[in-house]
């Protein structure tokens, strides 16, 4: 994953790394004023959070496939968002992300 979070734009581009001869763009997404990011257990999917500590206006968390698909179409808004992160799995919990069908996802 590569991405300009903080002051900058926003924009995210997910590449596929599995194959260090064969590197392939998964997706891209855009999350205005994120500051905090985080995979999820499943390595499918990224969560991405506006908290108050840097802005203190639309604090809200997203969530996007790796493909840039946004799958909580609107964020969910807080008053005040200070921390967020996916639920802890134990490893080997769920099975490696298929890269070719989150690419043919995009």
């Amino acid at each position: 994953m590569i991405g300009g979070f903080g002051n900058l734009a926003g924009q995210v581009d997910v590449w596929s790394l599995k194959d260090l001869n064969n590197v392939e763009e998964v997706g891209k997404f855009k999350s205005y004023c994120a500051v905090s990011q985080e995979w999820s257990p499943n390595g499918r999917d990224l969560l991405t959070a506006v908290l108050y500590e840097r802005v203190k206006v639309d604090n809200m968390v997203s969530i996007f496939g790796a493909s840039g698909k946004k799958i909580l179409p609107k964020g969910f808004p807080f008053a005040e968002l200070h921390f967020a992160q996916w639920q802890p799995y134990p490893k080997g919990t769920f099975k490696c992300p298929n890269i070719k069908q989150m690419i043919k996802e995009a």
